[in-house]
């Protein structure tokens, strides 16, 4: 079921008969690309927003339930699993969450140290490899500012700031709240409308999305960190993609991981003979229409450039040759089986009509996305191969590039 409130609230309610818990997804769309000039707005939001609350948050786990909050580039989500006789009063708590947030000087200030400790020991991380990537697509665009913020924008951030965030987006108009368990949706709108509804509608906002343009081309950057691994990321950018073009990617990730598969015996082979570790990583949708596809590793210094020339030699083959059909028709069987053990958990069902809510679809349903994913045809990977694996190509490496 998907409904709207009045003052703009959106509500997106699946009934899965049999579950014990249910799980809510609330969230707020204003992410770290509406940050501004103030990088790190929506990250100390999101946790000034938990401090303002914490008797909230407390009660939630009381009743023995779970809560997990995260900030992205569109959002900021809070995430609940309850047993399923005591979601209504989860809803009441998340909707406190929203209704607390008056902020004093302590807290601010208290949770501003929090979050530059944050920034400044995952600066001493090398498992970030999916921001290098970003930065390095999305340079002079909204989705370069990490979610996580910089030092120079959270300490520019006063109480005044935050209050124009509240009024800004914690209103109807920008939340959207997902629920799904062992529920009747009809009763659980009209809990929704009794709660949320007290909630303003704000002012109507207005999103506008910028395309990315990225270079095309072959391009290599080297960061040197003392390690004794060389930590690498070999990325191909999925940007002003449709939802088509991006389960695409996800489907050639699928291909390409796969044992069955000739590429993924070319990897047992360049694993076995080369000793180093690699992983594809899906693509990671951070809106409406951006992400990227992405081989990450570690390897020996001394063995690096063996698996670069490797690894860009089984790219040029899939360019070259393309996918098979018998490997397209069983990547396709591989990826609605994956995305149904997904989606069988209550959170898996929430994370996966909002990724249909960012693409934009008009169709929250498993049932619409198996059509979209039948449908795909060989022609369609080819000229996905073509129209992106084939024109660009980012390599990232952090380490020392010569062994001692």
């Amino acid at each position: 079921m998907i409904k709207k409130l009045e003052n703009g609230l959106n509500v997106v309610l699946t009934q899965k008969p049999n579950t014990y818990t249910v799980a809510i997804k609330m969230t707020i769309f204003s992410g770290s690309r509406f940050d501004g000039d103030k990088p790190g707005m929506a990250h100390l939001a999101e946790h000034t927003m938990c401090s303002c609350s914490k008797e909230v948050l407390n009660s939630i786990e009381n009743a023995g339930g779970e809560i997990n909050v995260l900030t992205s580039k569109e959002f900021i989500c809070f995430d609940v699993v309850i047993c399923k006789d005591k979601y209504k009063q989860a809803l009441e708590y998340l909707y406190q969450i929203i209704a607390n947030f008056n902020v004093e000087e302590q807290i601010l200030e208290d949770d501003k140290k929090t979050v530059l400790c944050e920034i400044l020991e995952k600066k001493n991380k090398v498992n970030h490899w999916h921001e290098l990537l970003t930065d390095e697509i999305s340079r002079d665009h909204p989705y370069s500012s990490p979610s996580i913020g910089t030092i120079e924008g959270i300490n520019s951030i006063n109480l005044k700031d935050l209050q124009d965030y509240s009024n800004r987006y914690l209103n109807g108009r920008c939340i959207t709240l997902i629920v799904t368990g062992s529920i009747n949706c009809e009763e659980s709108f009209k809990t929704i409308e009794s709660i949320f509804g007290r909630l303003s509608s704000g002012n109507s906002i207005v999103r506008p999305y910028e395309l990315i343009k990225v270079e095309e081309g072959y391009k290599f950057i080297d960061i040197s960190i003392k390690m004794p691994f060389i930590h690498y990321v070999l990325g191909f950018p999925a940007v002003n993609v449709s939802q088509k073009e991006r389960i695409l990617f996800d489907l050639l990730r699928v291909i390409v991981f796969a044992n069955e598969f000739t590429i993924s015996r070319a990897y047992k082979v360049l694993r076995e003979n080369n000793k180093f570790q690699y992983s594809w990583n899906s693509i990671l949708q951070m809106g409406p229409d951006m992400g990227f596809l992405a081989v990450t590793g570690k390897a020996l210094p001394d063995k690096f450039e063996a698996i670069q020339k490797l690894l860009d030699s089984i790219v040029d083959d899939l360019i070259k040759e393309k996918i098979s059909e018998i490997d397209l028709e069983m990547g396709k069987e591989i990826l609605l089986g994956r995305t149904m053990n997904k989606i069988d958990n209550n959170i898996g069902m929430n994370n996966f009509i909002l990724m249909s809510i960012l693409s934009e679809s008009n169709e929250h349903s498993f049932e619409n996305y198996c059509e979209l994913v039948s449908s795909l045809t060989k022609k369609d990977m080819d000229e996905l191969i073509d129209s992106n694996i084939k024109k660009w190509r980012l390599w990232i490496t952090y380490g020392e590039r010569k062994s001692n």
